[in-house]
């Protein structure tokens, strides 16, 4: 147990580092596995579905990246295109 709880305490101060180097960005690290996700693909963008699948999100607590986002330099919202 004692290791266990040695290896979460780890993985909370990591986060909690990268947290203090994205906020100058303006980013959680929410933020920065998407756009790290966005940029191994070929156009830049992906739908949602396919973006909580490849981040292991689940549907229902899947918020919208762009709520809270207008205007921000890191995210842009494109048209749906289907067919």
């Amino acid at each position: 147990m004692t290791a266990i709880t040695s290896v979460m305490r780890v993985q909370q101060l990591l986060l909690a580092r990268v947290e203090d180097v994205l906020k100058p960005y303006g980013l959680t690290f929410a933020a920065f596995e998407a756009l790290r996700l966005l940029a191994f693909t070929r156009h830049g963008s992906l739908p949602m579905g396919k973006m909580g699948e490849r981040l292991m999100v689940h549907p229902a607590h899947r918020p919208d990246p762009r709520a809270g986002r207008r205007g921000h330099r890191h995210l842009a919202s494109a048209p749906l295109h289907r067919g």
